[in-house]
C-alpha cells in the first residue's frame, strides 16, 4: 500500500499507488502550518481540527512515493528513503504542495499583503481607515452601512490603487543541505509593483431617511512570484568529491472581489442604522517548482559515482463563493460627539473548488568511471508519478469562510474637523482546512477642512495577521503603517431648469489623491532541501523578514 501527506495524519492511499515500505521509525506528520513556507510561529489550540486529526473531505496521495525501501512522508514534509542513501527532504516544500491537494481557499490576512491592503473608497483614504464613527461617503457600504443614513445627496465614487510597491527581502529563501558541515543558503530580494481598482460605489438617496446603493470592492489582490537556483562543488569530510546543483520557484496570486447592495437609515438626527449584503468571490493559483540533482563519489570506492535526481512540479487553482453581511451602526449621543459600530460577517461559504495537477520525477544510478574514457552507467531506478483533477467540497467542519470581525469606533465631527479612533476585533476559527487565531487591529485619522473645496488628512493604522492555517501565504507578516490623504471639491452650478430638474443647487466633482505606507514585520520558513547521505540536516526554523509597502491612491466622485 502507498502512501500520501495529509496536514493532520499520513493516510492510505489508493492501492494502485507504486507500493513503498512502512514509515520508517520516529516519523511523524507535521501539522499544516509547519510544512510549508511562511509558517507562523502560531500553533493552533489543541481542540483544533488540524491537531486531532480530524478526517479531511477530500485526500489525495502525495507525489513523492514509491522506491524500493521508500516510505511514507515524515515530519516537515520530509520525502521517501530512496535507494543507497536515507532520507532526501524537500520540507517545507513538499508539505506545502501535497498539502495544497486537499487545502481550500482560506481568504486569509497572513500574505504579503493583508485584508486592509487597500483603501476602499476616499473616505477611508482620508482618515486612515478610521471611518466607523464619523464615515459619511459611498465607501460606507463596506466599512458601515450606517454612515449611508446622513447621505443628502446621489454620489458616485470610483477609486484605485495607482500602485503599490511591495519591497521584500527572504534571507535565506532556500536552504540547502549537502553535508552535515555544509549548506548553501540563497537569499531573495525582490520589488513588485500591485495596481487594484480597489472601489466602485453609488448611493442615492430615496428618501429624507433612507438611502441605499450598490459597491464593489477588491480588498485583496496578491502576486508573488519567486526563485532561486544553487550549485555548489564540495569535499566531504572524508574527501570524497561531491557535486549539487538545482532551482526552487513558487509564484502565488490571488484577489477577492465583494459585490452587493446595502442602505443607510436615519432614526433620528442623532441614531443611524444600516446593513450590506456582499457577494464573495475569490480565487487564487499557485505554481511551485522544485529540482534538485547530486552528484558524489562513493565512500570507499570512488571510481563510482552515485547520482541522484528529483523534481517536482504543482500548479494549483482554487476558488470560492460565499455569501458576507456586514452591519452597522451610528450614535451621537453628544453634538459633535460620535460613536459608531459595525459587524462583518458571518461570511457562508457557498461553494469551494480546485483544480490541482502535479508531476513528480525521482531516479538514482551509479556511474563507473574507473576507465573514464569508457564509463559504464548502472541500469538505474525511476519513478514518475501525475496527478490531476478538479474537485468541489464543502468544510462541514466550519460553515465560516472567515471570521466575524467587530468594529468599535469613537469619533469627533465639527465644521472643519473630523477625527476618528477605531478598534477592530476577530475571533478565534477553527475548521478542517482553515485556522484563525483571535486578533485585533488598530487604526486612527483626523482631517482638517482647509477651505470649502479642500481638505486634508492623515492617519495612522494596523493590519495586524490573523491566520494560522493558510498554505496560501507568502508569509506571516503583521503591518503597521501611516496615509496622508488630500481632498478636492469642483462645483459645477447648475441653470435654474436643471436644478428643478434635479432637486440639486450644483453639482461636485471630487478628487481624492492618499499616499499609504507600511512596514510589515513577521517570520518565513524558507524552503528546505536536504541532500545530506543521513537525513540529518538541521532545521534552520523561522527567520524574521520586513516587507515594506508603499502605495498611492485615487478616488473621484461625483455629487449630483
Amino acid at each position: 500500500m502507498g502512501w500520501c501527506a495529509a496536514p493532520t495524519a499520513l493516510l492510505p492511499a489508493p492501492e494502485s499507488a507504486p507500493d513503498s515500505a512502512p514509515a520508517r521509525p520516529g516519523a511523524r506528520p507535521r501539522g499544516a502550518a509547519a510544512m510549508r513556507p511562511g509558517a507562523r510561529s502560531r500553533a493552533p489550540p489543541r481542540s483544533s481540527a488540524a491537531t486531532m486529526g480530524a478526517p479531511l473531505p477530500l485526500a489525495r496521495r502525495a507525489p513523492a512515493v514509491g522506491l524500493e525501501g521508500g516510505g511514507p512522508p515524515g515530519p516537515r514534509g520530509r520525502s521517501p528513503r530512496r535507494p543507497g542513501r536515507d532520507t532526501m527532504r524537500l520540507a517545507p516544500a513538499f508539505g506545502l504542495l501535497s498539502v495544497l491537494a486537499v487545502t481550500v481557499l482560506a481568504p486569509a490576512t497572513a500574505r504579503a499583503g493583508n485584508d486592509d491592503s487597500f483603501f476602499q473608497g476616499n473616505e477611508a483614504a482620508m482618515l486612515g481607515g478610521a471611518v466607523a464613527a464619523v464615515g459619511y461617503g459611498p465607501g460606507l457600504l463596506w466599512y458601515n452601512p450606517a454612515g449611508l443614513g446622513s447621505n443628502t445627496r446621489n454620489r458616485l465614487e470610483l477609486s484605485g490603487s495607482v500602485f503599490t510597491l511591495r519591497i521584500r527581502r527572504l534571507d535565506p529563501f532556500v536552504r540547502v543541505g549537502i553535508t552535515d558541515e555544509q549548506t548553501i543558503e540563497k537569499q531573495l530580494r525582490g520589488t513588485s509593483f500591485v495596481t487594484a481598482p480597489s472601489a466602485l460605489s453609488f448611493v442615492r438617496q430615496l428618501s429624507p431617511r433612507l438611502t441605499a446603493g450598490f459597491g464593489v470592492f477588491v480588498p485583496v489582490q496578491e502576486s508573488f512570484d519567486a526563485g532561486s537556483d544553487f550549485s555548489r562543488d564540495v569535499a566531504a569530510a572524508d574527501g570524497r568529491s561531491i557535486s549539487v546543483s538545482g532551482d526552487v520557484a513558487q509564484t502565488v496570486q490571488r484577489t477577492r472581489y465583494h459585490a452587493g447592495p446595502g442602505f443607510g437609515y436615519r432614526v433620528s438626527d442623532r441614531f443611524r442604522i444600516g446593513a450590506s449584503l456582499f457577494f464573495v468571490y475569490e480565487t487564487a493559483s499557485l505554481t511551485a517548482r522544485i529540482n534538485a540533482q547530486d552528484f558524489r563519489e562513493r565512500a570507499g570506492d570512488p571510481s563510482l559515482i552515485d547520482s541522484f535526481a528529483t523534481g517536482l512540479d504543482v500548479r494549483a487553482n482554487v476558488t470560492r463563493m460565499a455569501l458576507e453581511l456586514v452591519l452597522g451602526a451610528q450614535w451621537e449621543p453628544v453634538r459633535g460627539f460620535h460613536l459608531g459600530f459595525a459587524v462583518r460577517g458571518p461570511r457562508f461559504r457557498l461553494k469551494d473548488e480546485e483544480e490541482y495537477d502535479d508531476l513528480f520525477f525521482q531516479g538514482t544510478d551509479t556511474t563507473d568511471i574507473s576507465d573514464p574514457e569508457n564509463p559504464v552507467v548502472s541500469e538505474g531506478e525511476y519513478v514518475y508519478l501525475r496527478d490531476r483533477s478538479t474537485a468541489s467540497f464543502n468544510d462541514v467542519t466550519s460553515p465560516l469562510a472567515a471570521p466575524m470581525r467587530f468594529v468599535f469606533g469613537v469619533g469627533y465631527s465639527r465644521a472643519r474637523l473630523r477625527m476618528g479612533v477605531e478598534v477592530d476585533v476577530s475571533h478565534q476559527l477553527l475548521g478542517a482546512l482553515i485556522g484563525y487565531e483571535r486578533q485585533w487591529n488598530a487604526r486612527f485619522g483626523v482631517a482638517f477642512r482647509v477651505s470649502d473645496e479642500t481638505e486634508i488628512g492623515m492617519g495612522l493604522f494596523t493590519d495586524r495577521a490573523a491566520t494560522f492555517a493558510d498554505p496560501l501565504e507568502v508569509a506571516a507578516i503583521d503591518y503597521y503603517g501611516a496615509s496622508l490623504g488630500l481632498k478636492l471639491d469642483t462645483p459645477v452650478g447648475l441653470s435654474d431648469d436643471e436644478q428643478e430638474e434635479s432637486g440639486a443647487s450644483r453639482l461636485v466633482f471630487r478628487t481624492t489623491v492618499g499616499l499609504r505606507y507600511a512596514v510589515g514585520i513577521g517570520d518565513w520558513e524558507p524552503f528546505e532541501v536536504d541532500l545530506t547521505e543521513d537525513g540529518t540536516m538541521s532545521e534552520g526554523g523561522l527567520v524574521d523578514v520586513i516587507f515594506h509597502e508603499v502605495g498611492l491612491y485615487l478616488g473621484s466622485g461625483l455629487d449630483f
